[in-house]
This record gives C-alpha cells, structure tokens and sequence, in this order.
C-alpha cells in the first residue's frame, strides 16, 4: 500500500473554493461530503441550497415522504437554514382525474397538511415556487377563506422572502396583510393561476407599508377563445385597489394576456415605473394563429401607445416570445384581413410591433424567442420574408438606439433523436448573416443561440 506521502495535502481554506467550483454537480457534492465533518459542512451549503419537490396528492407516499423530512429538518435546524429556495410541483401521478372536481377540498387539506408544518421550519428561505403539472386540472384551487389560503401563506416564517412564483393554481383572497409579513418581497410570478389578494380591512391607509416590487410577471398565456369564468384572470386581482403594492421601482415586466382589461392595467403599469423599467418581456398568448391576437383594440403593443413608450426612459431589453406552432398554423392557411390594417400573422405582427418599439430612446437588445420550435425549415424558410421585413426597416432607419438583435431558439428533443445529423441544422448565424445586412451594416450585431426543451 502507498505511503500517505505520495497524496497532496490540500490546505483546508482552499476546499470552501473547490466546493463552490463544483457546486453545480450535487452527485459529486454528495459524495465527497461523507469525507470529513469540514467539507460536510461546506457542500451541505450547495446540496441544501434548493430543495425541490414533486408530490402527487391522494397518493400515500406524499406524508411518507415530507413527514420524514419535517422529522429531519426539525431534529437538525442547522440544515433548514440553508434551504434558501423551495420549489413544489404537484405531480401528474396525483390520484385526481378531469372528473374529481369535488375532490378539491380532499386536494386543499393535504396540501396544507403536508406543507404547512414544512414552511413554518424554513427560518431562511427566499423563493417558493408552486407549480400545478397535474393532468386533467387547469388550475387546482389550493386556498380560499373555507380552505386554507391564509393558513398557508402565514405557515411562511422566513423574512428573508423575497421571490413567489405560482404556475396553474389558484389562491383565493390573500389578506395583503400577509404579504407585507415579507420586507423584502420583490419578485412576484403568476403564471396561468388566480392569485387574489384583498386589502386589509381595518388599517388606515396611511399607515400602510407598500410593497415594492422589482420583478412582475403575469402570464397568462390561455387564448381567449376560452370563455369560462374559471379561466378568467386579472390582474386587477393582485394589484389591490387600495394600494398595497407598487410598481414605482419595477424593473422587469413580464406580460401575456388576451383580456383587454389586463392591457389597460399594464398600460397603468408602465406609466408607473417609466423611470425604472428596464425590461419588458411580451409573450404572445396561445393559438394566437389567424389574427386573434389582433382582434384587441387595447393591445399594449397598439402603434397608439408610442407616447407611453417614448416615457421609457431606461428600457434597455425587450423581448418577443411567439410560438412555433402557431407561426406553423398562420402558414398552413390565408387569413382574413384584419380591418383595422393591423397584420394578422403572428409573426408579422410582431415585426410590425417594432414601430412602437422606435418610440423607446434607449432600447439596446431585441430578443426573439421562439418556443415548441420543432420544424427546422421554420425559422429559415417560413419566417425569412417576416426577417426581412424587419431588417428593411432597420435600414430606414427603426430602432435608432438598436445594438443587438438576439433570438432564442427553443428547440423540440425530437430534433436529437429522428435525425443523427440534426446538428447540421442548427448552424442558424450564416442565415441571419446574410437576411441581417442592414442592420450590420448599422453596427448592430445579430446572433442567435438555442437550447432543447424538456418534454
């Protein structure tokens, strides 16, 4: 057996840097952390860091599973205080189906069961994330005053909060009470979910605190041809008419509605935080094919909003996202047009947005992302009139403040596993080379990047 001298001894000091180095790869983390109570005691830094959970509710394993770590956590409190972000996904194996409506008290009572007495030991975290991915359900409904919503949202003992994130659930009449319990609020997502939140009844106004908040994102992505009222989102539900939470200092809006009142509150929005706004990112809502997009006569992108637009003082990004399949779906047949004169297509409707664009004094970046991308003549073929169009425009001399025109491609798994050569058709910047002439011609450089989504 070798001597221990032909081993390098490693200073202590240095393993805190070689665990931050390697903070990415929890396997290794979780290996070498069984070496010594030292490096333990670093990598428990990065392997607690961010819990995630995928639970199915009615299923038995569900308390099996966070009774134990409630048992762990509340035994070793050390551990619970590294826990800085705590996502939730309510998995598709939940033991309710497209008929189980009734089953939603069932639903609300385990959630809080199972969650509640978890979060009242999370001391130091800073974003929970709650996500619905249960088949059948567009939206479960895990809170209102009968079943639990402020029960849950006051099991919340960290101060440090700072980011929620809820995707296809709904909370109903949040007390903004609870919310002002986090001082350091400044990220709210809400994303195809109902969140309410009402105003406290006894505070006099003038001893309310507001919330501040730098990042607002209200995505709601489902096309209005849904008429249910179960569907219906606004987001006068979450900005409360009595104050409360302010968008004086936001700096990134997030936006996707096809309900006109939800663009006249954003255009409420982006007069508020004029001064502060520095990105907007626009998501085209869902089967927008064939002009049901244009059909809004308060769209926030209407070329009549250029005297909003030209407030923006510090708006550096904007960013389109648009769907493949319905840039696929305007191609497979001729719409009517629009008697209004506003284009129909999505895509040309979106190059046409940057008129309005032209109104911002100090819009640097473009970003283009296309999401469900899975037919590779799309982006080269389909759509090159729509960048020609575009940079055409550029060359007139649109978006003065321009330096960078960015697209994001989200591209389908499909491409890796029907094609053993598919890298060859991601070889996209030749393409925008060639189409982009004007604009590099300006100085404004035009690239692209891509990544494969998880189906």
């Amino acid at each position: 057996m070798p001597s221990s001298s032909f081993y390098p001894y490693i200073s202590e000091d240095l393993w805190p840097d070689i665990v931050d180095i390697l903070a990415s790869d929890l396997e290794t983390l979780a290996v070498i952390c069984t070496t010594s109570r030292l490096i333990s005691r670093y990598c428990r830094q990065h392997l607690f860091k961010t819990i995630v959970l995928h639970i199915a509710l009615g299923k038995s394993e569900l308390h099996t599973r966070l009774l134990g770590l409630q048992e762990c956590l509340s035994q070793r409190p050390e551990l619970s205080n590294l826990i800085k972000t705590l996502s939730i996904t309510i998995s598709l194996e939940s033991a309710w189906g497209p008929d189980d409506a009734t089953d939603f008290p069932a639903a609300n009572q385990l959630f809080r069961e199972a969650f509640c007495p978890l979060l009242s030991l999370l001391k130091s975290l800073e974003t929970l994330i709650i996500c619905n991915d249960c088949d059948g359900f567009e939206r479960i409904p895990l809170g209102s005053p009968e079943l639990g919503s402020p029960e849950f949202f006051q099991s919340i003992s960290s101060p440090r909060l700072s980011t929620l994130e809820f995707k296809r659930v709904t909370f109903n009449e949040v007390p903004l009470s609870f919310l002002r319990r986090f001082p350091n609020l400044q990220r709210l997502r809400v994303e195809d979910a109902s969140v309410q939140i009402v105003p406290d009844v006894c505070q006099e106004s003038e001893d309310r605190e507001q919330i501040y908040l730098k990042s607002f994102a209200f995505v709601y992505a489902t096309s209005h041809s849904h008429t249910y009222t179960f569907n219906r989102i606004y987001i006068q539900d979450l900005i409360t008419p009595g104050g409360g939470i302010s968008m004086d200092r936001l700096e990134h809006l997030d936006f996707s509605s096809s309900f006109e009142i939800n663009h006249q509150q954003v255009s409420n929005i982006l007069k508020r935080s004029s001064d502060t706004l520095k990105k907007i990112t626009y998501t085209m809502p869902n089967n927008s094919a064939g002009g049901r997009h244009a059909s809004l006569s308060s769209n926030i992108l209407d070329l009549k909003n250029r005297p909003i637009f030209s407030t923006l003082s510090s708006l550096r990004h904007f960013e389109f996202r648009i769907s493949a399949i319905d840039c696929l779906d305007d191609a497979a047949w001729t719409p009517q047009p629009s008697l209004s004169g506003v284009p129909v297509k999505v895509a040309e409707w979106m190059v046409n947005s940057c008129k309005l664009l032209d109104a911002c004094p100090r819009l640097s970046l473009l970003e283009i992302k296309i999401t469900w991308m899975f037919s590779p003549n799309l982006f080269s073929d389909i759509l090159k009139r729509d960048w020609k169009t575009l940079d055409g425009l550029i060359g007139q001399g649109l978006l003065r403040s321009l330096k960078r025109i960015r697209f994001n491609l989200e591209l389908s798994p499909w491409w890796q596993t029907s094609d053993p050569n598919y890298k060859d058709w991601l070889e996209f910047q030749p393409f925008l080379d060639e189409v982009f002439s004007s604009a590099t011609s300006r100085g404004i450089s035009v690239d692209v990047e891509h990544t494969f989504d998880k189906e």
